[in-house]
């Protein structure tokens, strides 16, 4: 006869987390996996799962799960264990961070196992807890200037664009290291993508704008051999940001004016919903139709931002992070802006864009 262990009919809970939508299909199922099997290897009486699919563990501000955790314990009372692949998978936001979320747990009758890590128990399992937390939170910090800087790299080789939310009208021609035309990627307002042939610009695919249940559609990939150029992109797109800068610069509208005509000519915005003023504003000040591109000018990272050289830290305090789900979006200063020329763009305009480089400036 198998001996009891010592959570033997112990009721419990999966906490899994993953910080991309990209990472779900995977990690999620393999981390549930891992704990399920803990739980029959001791015996234990499943319950239930608490899934963070796209959620960093950076971020104290993103996290609610605990206090919903908290809550169903004490409404329910239906479990007394939480089972956490490791400490990474718990948080990344350092030791303090980790700690007091598990001491706020015990306190509500909750024990917490990170089943990987197999900590010892007793007097000395918060000091190696302690350093966990502050290893995981150190990785993090490692893999952020790792991407930063690849991100930086690959901005001056021009293999990216200088920003990854696509302007209205323009579209992303993918292009062999060698230079040579793949294909291009546009963007409908539906949320579909499709992929065109460089030339005839016929459909060669289409990314259906199905999301998954955090509202991520599932689109293009570039890929490690590809470099992005910008150019125009559908020309009745093109058509309507021209008649916008003609309204603003010849006949001197303001935003307000320009979104209701282009509602009323069932002219819709790159989401397909009518026009904000707020959008027609911001694309007239937009020098990408000058072609022009602006890096560099926000950031909104955690821990680093793309710099010459090197990564510079955030400009993210921890008050911030803590009480938002996401960083808050700054503006850089205008010394560390870094200008990227779109050759294929500098006609956007035709007649107007020297108007529009006065005006923008």
């Amino acid at each position: 006869m198998k001996e009891a262990t010592t959570y033997a009919s112990r009721k419990y809970l999966c906490l899994v987390r993953c910080s991309t939508n990209q990472q779900a299909d995977t990690s999620i199922p393999d981390q549930l996996k891992v704990l399920r099997a803990f739980g029959d290897e001791n015996e234990m009486h499943y319950i239930d799962s608490v899934i963070l699919e796209g959620v960093t563990g950076s971020v104290a501000g993103a996290r609610t799960d605990i206090e919903q955790i908290i809550a169903r314990k004490k409404s329910a009372n239906d479990f007394d264990i939480l089972l956490v692949q490791d400490l990474s998978r718990f948080t990344r936001v350092g030791a303090e961070h980790g700690m007091s979320l598990e001491y706020a747990l015990n306190a509500a009758g909750i024990d917490v196992i990170f089943v990987a890590d197999k900590l010892p128990e007793g007097d000395h399992s918060g000091i190696i807890k302690t350093v966990g937390f502050y290893a995981a939170q150190q990785y993090a910090k490692s893999l952020s200037f790792s991407v930063t800087r690849g991100l930086m790299s690959s901005l001056e080789q021009g293999r990216i664009a200088h920003t990854l939310c696509l302007p209205y009208g323009v579209d992303r021609l993918l292009v062999s290291l060698e230079n040579k035309p793949l294909h291009v990627i546009r963007n409908l307002s539906d949320g579909t993508q499709v992929k065109l042939h460089p030339e005839t610009g016929a459909v060669l695919a289409t990314f259906e704008s199905e999301r998954d249940n955090k509202g991520s559609a599932r689109h293009y990939r570039m890929q490690s051999n590809e470099k992005v150029v910008l150019i125009p992109g559908d020309p009745e797109r093109i058509a309507a940001v021209r008649h916008m800068f003609r309204r603003r610069l010849i006949d001197g509208w303001a935003g307000f004016r320009i979104a209701r005509e282009l509602d009323q000519m069932c002219i819709r915005s790159g989401n397909g919903k009518p026009w904000a003023v707020s959008t027609i504003n911001k694309m007239l000040a937009n020098p990408v139709y000058t072609g022009i591109g602006i890096a560099n000018r926000y950031s909104a990272g955690i821990y680093n931002r793309r710099s010459k050289n090197a990564p510079k830290p955030s400009m993210s305090d921890r008050k911030t992070l803590a009480n938002r789900k996401k960083p808050k979006q700054h503006i850089r200063p205008r010394e560390e802006w870094i200008e990227i020329e779109h050759p294929l763009l500098r006609d956007y305009l035709g007649d107007l864009r020297d108007r529009a480089v006065t005006w923008q400036k």
